[in-house]
C-alpha cells in the first residue's frame, strides 16, 4: 500500500536509490536497515551516531566513486528514507544537522565540479515554440501533433504524463483523451471526437479536463476553461483554435489519446523531449539544459514575468507547495522592474527607517 501511494516515476527513482544503498551496504558489511550496529563502531568516541555516519559515508561514495550529481544523491536519500519507513524504521536521523550540512557541502562541491549539469533545466519560450512550427511544417501530421503538445504543455504547465502516455505507467494513467477536450459551440458542449469544421465559426470556448497527475494520486483532477480570443485584435494565438484545428484534422475516437492519429502513431515523451532539444539547438543553446520539463518551467516563467501572483501560478500549475518558485527564471522585464524599484530613492526613505527606530 505504501508503494502504491506514490507515482510510478518516483517509485522507480526510489528503487534505484535503494538498490545503490543495499549494494553499498552488502559490500561493506553494513545492515541495510541500520538496525544492527557493528560491534567495533563504539570502541572509540564518535562524532555521529552510526546511522548518520553510514549515510554520510554512502553519500561520499556516490559523489567520489560513482561520480553522481548532488541532486541525484539527494534523490537516492529519499529512496532510502522511503524504504526504511516502509519497513517500520524510524528515519528522524536523516534530518539530523550533520546530514543536512553534508548535503549542503556536496551541493557546493558538485557545483564547482559540474556547474552546468547542476543548474537544472532551463525554460523554453513561446517564441521558441513558434519558431519550431516554422521549421517543422505542420502540414506533416506528426509535426502538427507535436506542436499542439508543446503549446498545451507550455500554456497549461503540464507534466509530461498529463498529455502523453508514459511507458511503465502505474494503474492510473493520467493522459488526455479526446473526450477530455470539450468545446463550447453556440452554448452546447461538444467533445473533440465529434467536433466538426462547421463548428469552428460558432465556437466560444474550450474546457480541458485533466484526469489526474503524478501528485494527484487520488484522481481529483483539474479543469481549465478558456474563452475564444480575438487573435487579430490581441496579436496572439488562440488556444481554442489550436485545439479545434487538431481535433478536426485528427478525427479521434472517444477514448483515443488526444495527441494521436488513427491508431497509427502518438506523441510520446521521447518525441516531446526531442522537439524541445531541437528548439534549443536552433537558438544555439546547450540542449543538455533542456527537457520536457522546460515547457512547464517556461510557462511558469512567462506567468511570473507578466506579474502573475505566485498563488495563481501555484494553483494553475497544481503545485502543492512553494517548491515551484525554484523553477521560475527571472526575465529581462523582471530585472528591469527590480532595478526601477531598488534604484528609486523614494521606495524606502530615511523617514521610513527612523520610524522603525521610534
Amino acid at each position: 500500500m505504501v508503494h502504491e501511494s506514490i507515482a510510478e516515476g518516483s517509485r522507480l527513482t526510489y528503487q534505484k536509490g535503494w538498490n545503490k544503498w543495499t549494494s553499498y551496504c552488502d559490500d561493506n558489511g553494513i545492515d541495510r536497515n541500520l538496525t544492527i550496529i557493528p560491534w567495533d563502531y563504539g570502541v572509540r568516541p564518535r562524532l555521529f551516531i552510526f546511522e548518520v555516519a553510514a549515510v554520510i559515508a554512502f553519500m561520499v561514495y556516490c559523489f567520489y566513486v560513482l561520480q553522481l550529481a548532488a541532486s541525484t544523491i539527494d534523490n537516492y536519500l529519499f529512496g532510502i528514507r522511503f524504504h526504511l519507513k516502509a519497513s517500520g524504521r524510524d528515519c528522524d536521523f536523516l534530518q539530523s544537522y550533520p546530514l543536512l550540512q553534508a548535503k549542503k557541502a556536496l551541493s557546493i562541491q558538485c557545483r564547482q565540479r559540474k556547474a552546468v549539469s547542476e543548474t537544472g533545466s532551463l525554460p523554453v519560450s513561446m517564441a521558441m515554440i513558434q519558431k519550431y512550427k516554422q521549421r517543422k511544417s505542420t502540414e506533416v501530421m506528426e509535426n502538427h501533433g507535436i506542436f499542439v503538445a508543446l503549446i498545451l504543455a507550455f500554456t497549461l504547465l503540464l507534466h509530461i504524463s498529463e498529455y502523453t502516455v508514459v511507458p511503465n505507467a502505474n494503474q492510473m494513467p493520467h493522459h488526455l483523451r479526446a473526450q477530455d477536450i470539450i468545446f463550447t459551440v453556440d452554448g452546447v458542449q461538444i467533445p473533440s471526437h465529434i467536433f466538426k469544421k462547421g463548428h469552428s465559426r460558432l465556437m466560444t470556448g474550450v474546457t480541458i479536463k485533466l484526469r489526474s497527475c503524478k501528485n494527484d494520486q487520488g484522481g481529483i483532477g483539474h479543469t481549465f476553461s478558456f474563452q475564444r480570443r480575438n487573435v487579430v485584435q490581441e496579436n496572439t494565438q488562440c488556444l481554442c483554435f489550436i485545439l479545434a484545428q487538431w481535433a478536426i484534422r485528427a478525427r479521434l475516437s472517444e477514448n483515443d489519446l488526444f495527441l494521436s492519429y488513427r491508431q497509427q502513431w502518438q506523441v510520446t515523451p521521447a518525441k516531446v523531449s526531442t522537439a524541445v532539444k531541437f528548439m534549443a539547438r536552433m537558438e544555439g543553446f546547450d540542449e543538455k539544459r533542456f527537457s520536457s520539463h522546460s515547457l512547464r518551467y517556461g510557462g511558469a516563467t512567462a506567468l511570473a514575468a507578466a506579474g502573475t501572483p505566485d498563488s495563481w501560478i501555484q494553483t494553475f500549475g497544481r503545485w502543492r507547495s512553494l517548491a515551484f518558485l525554484k523553477y521560475i527564471k527571472l526575465s529581462g522585464r523582471i530585472f528591469q522592474q527590480i532595478q526601477n524599484v531598488v534604484m528609486n530613492e523614494s521606495t524606502v526613505t530615511t523617514q521610513d527607517i527612523a520610524t522603525l527606530l521610534a
